[in-house]
């Protein structure tokens, strides 16, 4: 460690008088370093999710995978339960039968309906039966909007057997596990 004399004497002129009576002082100098300042505070606070998600299902079936384990991040999209599709899939193909049935009824009626009106011009058939093809037709016309209805219902049952991650995160503890049969209302 080196001393250094230091002078405190002002420039000016007028005060060079002072200068005489002032003392020397000898104080340490070190070298300079750079040195890490480490400050640490402590605050209270809590730490809240951005999402919190709970998984209903909203359909009734048996818990056949999970695509996950507890505490695991998942990513969106990535499959977290499937559930037993079977009467869903036959539900799909029941609805795209009636579809069939009810258009090949239709063309039928609606065959019939434009014979029986091409004959009631020349009067060859009654009124009755003009009106009760007309009525037939439309009524296979509602029949078939309702399947098609079905159909739309069945599909949309059918893919929610399959629940995946709406937006990537990490999982929480699952209630139900592979096996379980799962209610809308559990």
């Amino acid at each position: 460690m080196k001393k250094f004399v230091l002078f405190a004497c002002a420039v000016l002129m007028s005060a060079a008088p002072l200068c005489a009576q002032v003392k020397p002082v000898s104080l340490p100098v070190e070298k300079v370093a750079l040195m890490e300042n480490f400050q640490t505070r402590r605050y209270p606070g809590r730490i809240v999710s951005i999402a919190d998600i709970t998984f209903v299902a909203r359909v009734n079936g048996e818990i056949l995978k999970m695509g996950f384990k507890n505490g695991d991040m998942v990513t969106a999209g990535q499959l977290l339960f499937e559930l037993d599709s079977v009467k869903y899939r036959a539900a799909v193909k029941n609805a795209e039968a009636k579809i069939a049935e009810y258009k090949a009824r239709m063309a039928y009626a609606e065959s019939s309906y434009q014979r029986n009106l091409k004959l009631s011009a020349t009067q060859a058939v009654s009124k009755d039966a003009l009106e009760n093809s007309l009525s037939e037709r439309n009524a296979y016309q509602a029949a078939l909007a309702a399947a098609e209805a079905d159909l739309v219902a069945a599909k949309k049952d059918l893919a929610n057997c399959r629940i995946t991650a709406p937006i990537p995160g990490k999982m929480g503890t699952a209630n139900f596990t592979q096996g379980n049969y799962v209610t809308t209302s559990s």
